[in-house]
């Protein structure tokens, strides 16, 4: 996959995500939407 271009840069695929007290949190949701390009 060319990722060029894609928000993101080398991880083109976006999953939402909120910093809460200077931690990254990404909702269990947002990463079963994308579950397939994990496998």
């Amino acid at each position: 996959m060319n990722t060029i271009g894609f928000k993101g840069g080398c991880n083109p695929i976006v999953i939402p995500y909120t910093i809460e007290n200077g931690s990254i949190v990404v909702p269990v949701d947002g990463l079963l939407d994308h579950k397939k390009e994990f496998q």
